[in-house]
């Protein structure tokens, strides 16, 4: 992915409205944090990213910048892991 790339992330489950999704950051000032929880996007470390749910449980990433590269992973609530993508946005 290239700086300003908009990224689409699916997460199948059977439980659409019960999913998290969190960042392990590849910058070390990022760290680990949830993005989504409870119908609600929670992330506001990065205000040049904007987060949004696309079709209950896929997360729609706009305006990527390398501080959003690292591993975004979907969880049901009861903490089962769902699907993880390591993901890396690259300068031009």
């Amino acid at each position: 992915m290239k700086w300003h790339d908009t990224v689409i992330l699916v997460c199948n489950t059977s439980n659409s409205s019960e999913v998290v999704w969190t960042l392990n950051a590849t910058d070390p000032f990022t760290g680990y944090h949830y993005v989504y929880v409870n119908g609600s996007i929670v992330d506001y470390i990065n205000f040049l990213a904007t987060y949004s749910v696309v079709n209950s449980t896929n997360l729609k990433i706009y305006n990527m910048y390398p501080v959003d590269s690292g591993c975004y992973d979907c969880y049901e609530t009861n903490g089962a892991r769902v699907t993880g993508y390591y993901v890396v946005a690259e300068g031009i």
